[in-house]
């Protein structure tokens, strides 16, 4: 087993699009991925494309029991911290 090493943006990212299975939350993310490519008007965008694009290129690689191990939860709770005290 390749160990895949993902960063704390990177985990937020699938914090926030985390589903049922690996599978299920790669298909969100590259479903995002080409919304934002579509609707693109300037490169504002750029930065967060990259972070989807390494973020699926890294779960493709990564086996169902990698995914299951990850603490997204986490992760989402601090996304919801962040909400609250906006």
């Amino acid at each position: 087993m390749k160990f895949i090493s993902l960063d704390h943006e990177e985990l937020m990212i699938l914090g926030c699009f985390h589903a049922e299975n690996k599978e299920e939350t790669i298909m969100l993310l590259e479903d995002t991925l080409n919304e934002l490519k579509e609707a693109r008007m300037d490169g504002s965008d750029d930065e967060m494309m990259q972070l989807l694009s390494t973020s699926i290129e890294k779960l493709k690689q990564m086996d169902d029991a990698a995914f299951v191990s990850l603490d997204l939860q986490k992760y989402v709770n601090d996304l919801q911290e962040d909400e609250e005290n906006d």
